[in-house]
């Protein structure tokens, strides 16, 4: 896990060199180990690069220069079972300077062109500069675990892993009035970010840029079956083969020059990559948890049981809402996005704690109710619109049981049958997801927040198309399984910004911690996703099959143990708390003036009401106050 940067000046206006050193070092925290910079005889090419050593410790700084290619490379992230790719390139003539996976990339190059990133197994975002072709090639892991934003600023293009890099090089960063009141809604796509003028390469995209023309092609897709056209394969078959797929992956994720924690949970997916990764063998691993003082809330019970199972050590961090507090604008600066929860700042915290254990690399188990359908309103999808292979009991009985087996399903994470749907959604896909009916119903406490602008007002009536527009609907969602498509869009949206950027790679970076997340390994992910909705879910039991598969490696605590989201106790828990304090004191500040298109008495309104706020208010008004502070922080540490 690194920082890259690279700049392609197609006006051929030198790059300051000054500048791209500084940008590198912005990402320090990604990279302590050491900041390099490259750029071309003309100067208008320059690529760097901020390192954090996991493979290679001695022998792979970057830039990666091969000039018998006529290739310069940075890379971010890591490439998989990169050792069976490198033997097979050495046996076809290509030599290595050094041990790294990063190096496959340039023979790969040589060998494939753009065609290469089907040979790369992992978590990665890279640029390389071909300098007798002339041409810029930037790529993407096909799930967006690594970020990699860009611009083009008055003819030079800019790749960077952070916002913070490019702002270095000189670009002006501001919000986006309309990105802003996305994010605040249906959330944005994969391209989006709150600012103007900067976008993500979006997951599983690459982009070849020339001083003549940039294209941009996708790569990869989820691409489930259409409906009817599901795998046939046998349950237990099936189950088997999850199993190793998972298998491998957590392997393979476990090599490293350093040792490899593991974030540990109560819950059934970090369980079962504990589990596993302490079945492959090899030194003693790490388990680090959060402990809340609310019992709702505090899963270390049960992630301590666990790692004493395994025979694991496991250090508790105790997080109280003040050291929420403390750390807030801190972590929102190293994310650079929105959070609506302050379980973000645990995870901030806790990777702060690894860092100071000596930990480089981290095992976490986050995608796995992306692939294997986990969230209750995924399920409620499936039983609204596709009740094959469920038993009508569990029907009925599903809504009444999710929310007496786990009150902190409410709300978001579980929807209200009964929500009539979105026009603009029942349109286009032929029925509304449950979460889009539960995030259409909060609108109207939303839009207030806003200030009205003549240009903007006829965009906002129209946030629903505008969001789903964004979408290969024909392709990707026409014909699907309601729970597929309602999985689709989740991923393109909340998992790539929020849960893989905002609470993943922002807060473990931030302390310099490679989180590897094994569920999110293309293999697994291509199987899985080929397989009946029914499988992931059978009645009110989640991650049906990965529960299955997963069993000989879990307690039975966890193996009977539902949902249970990673979620910190809300602000409300402590009334005159110093978190609350820090919302009520952000809201009311000219800090929220200073935001153009904030409704400055709105805010203020929000804040009066917080405090005494109770049940579903104040947990609306919680996740309102959250996202004000958020867009606070950032204009404070990345446009004032």
């Amino acid at each position: 896990m690194c920082g890259i940067i690279a700049v392609l000046d197609t006006n051929q206006v030198p790059i300051p060199r000054e500048a791209l050193l500084n940008s590198a070092k912005s990402m320090y925290h990604r990279g302590p180990d050491g900041q390099n910079i490259w750029i071309n005889s003309t100067g208008a090419v320059g690529l760097g690069h901020a390192r954090l050593s996991i493979i290679d410790i001695s022998g792979g700084n970057q830039p990666l220069l091969n000039e018998r290619v006529g290739c310069v490379a940075v890379v971010n992230g890591e490439f998989y079972d990169y050792e069976k790719t490198r033997s097979q390139l050495q046996k076809e003539g290509f030599s290595f300077k050094t041990k790294s996976d990063s190096e496959i990339l340039i023979p790969l190059w040589e060998k494939y062109g753009t065609e290469c990133v089907h040979h790369l197994r992992g978590e990665f975002a890279f640029a390389l500069w071909d300098y007798r072709k002339e041409a810029l090639f930037v790529a993407r892991d096909r799930f967006g675990i690594k970020p990699l934003y860009y611009t083009n600023h008055n003819g030079r293009w800019i790749f960077a892993s952070e916002v913070k890099a490019i702002k270095a090089l000189g670009v002006p960063i501001e919000f986006n009035d309309l990105s802003v009141q996305l994010a605040f809604t249906y959330g944005l796509n994969d391209t989006q970010t709150l600012f103007n003028g900067i976008s993500q390469l979006a997951p599983g995209h690459l982009m070849l840029i020339s001083h003549k023309n940039a294209k941009s092609r996708k790569y990869w897709d989820f691409n489930y079956p259409e409906q009817g056209h599901t795998s046939n394969m046998a349950f237990e078959e099936a189950k088997e083969e999850v199993q190793r797929l998972l298998l491998e992956s957590v392997a393979l994720r476990l090599r490293a020059d350093v040792s490899v924690g593991i974030y540990l949970s109560g819950g059934l997916d970090s369980s079962a990559v504990a589990g596993m990764a302490v079945s492959s063998g090899g030194k003693t691993k790490n388990a680090y948890t959060i402990a809340f003082n609310d019992e709702r809330y505090d899963e270390a019970r049960q992630a301590s049981e666990t790692a004493q199972h395994l025979g694991m050590p496991i250090t508790v961090l105790n997080v109280n809402e003040a050291d929420i507090a403390d750390n807030f604008f801190q972590a929102i600066a190293k994310c650079e996005g929105i959070i609506e929860d302050p379980a973000p700042i645990a995870k901030f915290l806790l990777s702060r704690l690894a860092y100071n254990h000596g930990e480089k690399v981290v095992l976490t188990g986050e995608g796995s109710d992306e692939i294997f359908g986990g969230y209750p309103h995924f399920r409620q999808d499936m039983f609204l619109n596709n009740k094959q292979g469920q038993l009508k009991a569990d029907i009925e009985d599903f809504e009444q049981i999710m929310i007496a087996s786990n009150s902190l399903m409410s709300g978001g994470l579980l929807g209200d049958f009964k929500s009539p749907g979105l026009p603009e959604f029942d349109t286009s896909l032929g029925f509304t997801p449950m979460i889009y009916k539960t995030i259409g119903a909060s609108i109207p406490l939303v839009l207030p927040l806003f200030q009205e602008n003549k240009t903007q007002t006829s965009k906002r009536d129209q946030l629903a198309k505008l969001f789903l527009n964004s979408f290969d609907i024909p392709n990707q969602l026409k014909n699907r399984d309601a729970m597929h498509a309602s999985m689709y869009l989740w991923s393109k949206t909340f998992l790539c910004n929020r849960l893989l950027r905002s609470y993943g790679d922002g807060m473990e970076m931030s302390h310099s911690i490679e989180g590897r997340l094994p569920f999110l390994d293309h293999r697994l992910v291509e199987f899985v996703s080929k397989l009946p909705v029914h499988y992931k879910a059978k009645g009110v039991t989640d991650k049906f099959i990965l529960r299955e598969a997963a069993k000989t490696y879990l307690t039975p605590t966890i193996f009977a143990r539902q949902k249970h989201p990673f979620a910190a106790p809300p602000v409300a828990a402590v009334k005159n708390g110093k978190l609350m304090q820090l919302l009520v004191d952000t809201l009311n500040s000219d800090s929220v003036a200073q935001i153009s298109i904030l409704n400055r008495d709105t805010c203020k309104r929000v804040a009066s009401l917080l405090p005494a706020a109770k049940g579903s208010q104040a947990r609306s008004l919680e996740i309102i106050a959250l996202r004000i502070a958020s867009l606070v922080g950032i204009q404070k540490s990345h446009i004032s």
